[in-house]
């Protein structure tokens, strides 16, 4: 569930994004809920509030930011810098198979890898004074172009 959109898609509103996360936070069997995601804002329809609640602001909601490139990382950011949330690690979109080495994908070219993701994402919380003591995962969605 996305905050606005990424690659020209579209992701719901806050109002019914908030609505889920608030039904699966009320179930008693409810786990740690990753919300990978991005965090375009302000938009017409997500403001830095709602990417909080949904990310963090709900009990069991952590995130796990689209770290595709530097953009977008600074996003995730600035929403940092103005609400305590503490990251899980981040996810990226690269073409090639595990192991993935080097900082940028293959496809799409000049998108960040998981380790360039992550330590993108890392050394710009410590630039911003919002760092946090670790980041658990960097992870892929394989991209098929």
């Amino acid at each position: 569930m996305g905050a606005g959109h990424s690659g020209g898609e579209l992701w719901d509103c806050a109002s019914d994004t908030r609505q889920f996360v608030d039904g699966y936070n009320g179930n008693s069997l409810a786990r740690k809920f990753l919300n990978y995601g991005t965090a375009w804002v302000p938009n017409a329809c997500w403001t830095a509030a709602d990417v909080h609640y949904v990310s963090y602001g709900a009990v069991h909601n952590w995130p796990l930011p689209e770290a595709y490139f530097g953009s977008a990382v600074d996003t995730w950011v600035s929403v940092r810098r103005s609400y305590i949330m503490y990251f899980e690690g981040v996810m990226t979109t690269c073409s090639q198979v595990d192991p993935i080495t080097g900082d940028f994908c293959q496809a799409p070219s000049g998108w960040f890898t998981p380790s360039k993701g992550w330590q993108d994402l890392w050394d710009k919380l410590i630039a911003n004074g919002v760092g946090q003591s670790q980041l658990n995962a960097s992870t892929n969605i394989r991209f098929q172009p």
